[in-house]
């Protein structure tokens, strides 16, 4: 009885959404060029040239996935009216970081050289949050963006494949930003507004393992009863004998 009890709260404890392809594409690099007006990385008004960086961008790749001869991708969004595979992606500089949702538009692209009638390799993620109110013009516009091409690096044409480049300092269409804005149409002014152009030196992609989330208190009270009537059948069992 007591094993029955144990097996059906831990399965109560673990069930979970069904697997998914989850990958994770962490770049690192130098901002070449960037203004915090709005001092998220820095203070207001400070300058993000030459500040190294990292970007992530969190995405399943069983959302919108499109597998054609010359390309792999997902995308989707708000403004294509379906669900964005996009998780996360963020920003971090200064020890600060910045993270959006991507959920008005995300998409992750890979365009093998193998296929490519150019010969490039590309690898392309992309997310953006944005709102207006109509009546009063107030917004937000968050974009985060990176792009490799390169015909010598030899990225696999697989978006469920993880790879590893270094030394991307030189490649061709290494381009990187992001876009913060926030606009308050009452006051009239921008509240929010920093940007950054930026140089990938390496690039990381692998499958993303979320960090496990504590159990609730309830959770916990479930399995020490659970526990509890099991070390009481087990004092019955002594005393019978």
């Amino acid at each position: 009885m007591f094993r029955e009890l144990l097996a059906t709260a831990t399965l109560a404890l673990s069930v979970s959404a069904a697997d998914a392809a989850t990958m994770q594409a962490l770049y690192t690099g130098t901002i070449v060029s960037g203004y915090d007006q709005s001092g998220l990385f820095t203070t207001p008004g400070g300058n993000l040239d030459n500040l190294s960086f990292s970007m992530a961008f969190v995405y399943d790749t069983s959302v919108g996935r499109m597998i054609m001869p010359q390309f792999d991708e997902v995308i989707g969004g708000k403004n294509l009216r379906t669900k964005s595979p996009m998780i996360s992606a963020s920003v971090t500089v200064n020890g600060q970081t910045m993270k959006i949702r991507g959920k008005a538009l995300g998409y992750a692209l890979l365009y093998g050289g193998a296929q490519s009638s150019t010969g490039e390799d590309v690898f392309n993620v992309y997310a953006s949050d944005r709102a207006t109110d109509a009546v009063t013009g107030s917004g937000y516009t968050y974009d985060i963006g990176a792009q490799i091409i390169d015909d010598s690096f030899g990225i696999p044409y697989n978006l469920d494949a993880p790879f590893s480049l270094s030394g991307l300092a030189g490649a061709n269409g290494n381009a990187l930003y992001f876009f913060f804005q926030r606009y308050d149409g009452v006051l009239g002014a921008y509240t929010m507004r920093t940007s950054g152009t930026l140089v990938a030196d390496t690039l990381t992609v692998s499958q993303f393992v979320a960090a496990p989330v504590p159990l609730p208190a309830s959770a916990l009270m479930l399995l020490a009863a659970v526990a509890g009537l099991g070390g009481l059948q087990a004092s019955r069992r002594k005393r019978a004998v």
